[in-house]
């Protein structure tokens, strides 16, 4: 019994202080922040704040479940992005209260669905900068709950735009661009 009590303090021990070099550690797949844990336990984990920053020019966020006021408080410049749209799967009612209370110039996107059943689920952004465009695919809904207190992943990459004129294409591009297309979005002139 004891040796079963010592092997976990050890175990417990050896957890606490894994500290992997940041240059070994790959970028685009990460744990989210969660509240209330000690540092360690949180080590190399990204809060919506460090996936959403910097000079976003386009704003494309796909979700579930999406609580406009706690986004916009975790990432205030959103509020002043003029080129926002919200692909959601929000009840009609909660849709409702989201156009009520939405900065003006965000646009609210409920995608048909070829089915009688069901919503939408997916759950991505599309960040596009000047330099490129940042693409993150995670597991949260966009309420505080889902980034704050429970364990939720993601996977980000940034892709540089393309100069060279080619348009060789990967079955990632492909995929991406049926994705998007298979969203109907509405007008979204940039």
């Amino acid at each position: 019994m004891n040796d079963d009590i010592q092997d976990k303090e050890i175990f417990v021990e050896a957890i606490r202080n894994f500290k992997p070099p940041k240059d070994k550690i790959p970028l685009t797949f990460r744990l989210m922040r969660l509240k209330g844990l000690q540092p360690w336990a949180n080590t190399n984990s990204v809060s919506i704040g460090d996936v959403i920053q910097g000079n976003v020019f386009v704003v494309v966020l796909s979700d579930y479940m999406v609580d406009l006021d706690w986004l916009i408080s975790e990432c205030p410049t959103l509020k002043k992005n003029p080129h926002v749209l919200v692909v959601h799967g929000e009840s009609d009612a909660r849709q409702e209260h989201m156009k009520r209370n939405k900065p003006s110039n965000w646009i609210l996107h409920k995608p048909p669905l070829p089915i009688a059943w069901g919503t939408h689920h997916s759950k991505a952004m599309f960040l596009v900068y000047p330099q490129g465009v940042r693409i993150i695919v995670h597991t949260a809904n966009l309420i505080y709950v889902d980034w704050n207190n429970k364990s939720q992943g993601l996977w980000m990459q940034d892709f540089p735009w393309k100069h060279d004129g080619s348009d060789k294409g990967s079955g990632f591009k492909s995929d991406l661009i049926d994705y998007l297309s298979a969203l109907k979005w509405p007008e979204f002139s940039v």
